[in-house]
Parts: C-alpha cells; structure tokens; sequence
C-alpha cells in the first residue's frame, strides 16, 4: 500500500510539475508575443510621428516659398513701375507700399521653417529672408518722387538684387529637397531595429 502511495503522490507532483512547467513556457511565450506586438506597434507610431513631421516640414517649406515668390514678384513689379518712363506716381507708391507688406509675410513662415529644421534649410532660409529685408530697408518712400538718378541707382541695386534672390531661393531648394527626399534630417528608423 505505501508503494500505491508513493506512487501516487509521484504521479500527482509529475502532474503539478507539469502543469506548472506548461503554464510558465506558456506565459513565457505570451510574453513574447506582447513584446513582439508593442514593438511593431512603437515602429508603426514612430513611421507615423515620422510621416507627419515630414509633411509638416514640406507644408513650411512650401509656404515660405510661396511667400517669397509674392515678395519677389512685388519687387519686380516696383522695379517695373520705376523702368516706365514717364514714371507713374501712383504705380510706384502702390508698389512701394506694397513691397513691406510681402517682406512681413515672409519673416513669420522664415521662423517656421526655422524651428521644424535642419539646420542647414532653416540657414538657407534666412540667408533668403536676410535678402528681402536688406531690400526693404533699400525701398523708400522717397523712391514715389525720385529723381533719375537716384531711380538708375535703385534699378541698378534691384537689378543685383534679383540675382542674390534666384541664387538664394536655389540655395534654400537645394537644401530642403534632400531633407523631403530622404524622408527628413535623418533616415526613417530601420523597421528591423529593435525597439527596446
């Protein structure tokens, strides 16, 4: 009978080791598993974050862009109105006016595409802002009844002007299509790097 006992008591602690055994290699794996989904979840979220800082930056970029294009043709224009001959008050002092105007609007997108970066595009956009406000401070109003002179000296400066602006504006490009191409400053985290 106590070989019956020892017996069973074997069969019963077997059958608890087992259980016991099964139950933490099963908890074991479900673990896993949740690391496993967390981390494919933080990757899906950090491509996301990644995907939306990039489209952030690309709206900035555009924005600023189409600012400056504004302030460029205002500049053109004011540089047209001073070319007519007889100049025409009116036409200058409207461009005049206007010209200030476009700068301001550029200054703010300038400071946002400064802070979404890098540093190399948000360097090559104030070099372009830099440009259109030393131009602002050029444009007077005394320019509405200046005499030949001093129209030839303004034209000459805008004629210069407008060359530091293309080179500018190339510039600027030139540094934010590798960020929109290569997907921001950095690459997009290798979706096969552990994600601790």
């Amino acid at each position: 009978m106590s070989d019956a006992w020892i017996t069973a008591a074997f069969g019963v602690f077997g059958t608890l080791a087992g259980g016991g055994l099964t139950g933490f290699v099963g908890a074991r794996q479900a673990r896993r598993q949740q690391e496993v989904h967390e981390r494919t979840q933080i990757r899906a979220l950090v491509a996301e974050h990644h995907r939306w800082r990039l489209e952030r930056r690309r709206d900035a970029y555009v924005a600023y862009l189409v600012a400056a294009n504004e302030a460029r043709r205002t500049f053109v224009s004011l540089r047209g109105a001073l070319l007519v001959e007889p100049c025409e008050e009116a036409s200058v002092r409207a461009a005049v006016e206007a010209f200030p105007q476009a700068v301001q609007g550029i200054r703010p997108l300038g400071m946002i595409v400064a802070l979404e970066g890098p540093a190399s595009v948000a360097d090559a956009a104030r070099d372009f802002t830099r440009i259109f406000v030393q131009l602002w401070e050029y444009v007077q109003p005394s320019l509405i009844n200046a005499g030949a002179a001093a129209r030839q000296d303004f034209l000459q400066r805008a004629g210069e002007a407008l060359t530091e602006l293309t080179e500018a504006e190339r510039k600027f490009i030139a540094a934010a299509q590798p960020v929109l191409e290569n997907g921001g400053a950095g690459a997009m985290p290798d979706a096969s790097a552990r994600v601790v």
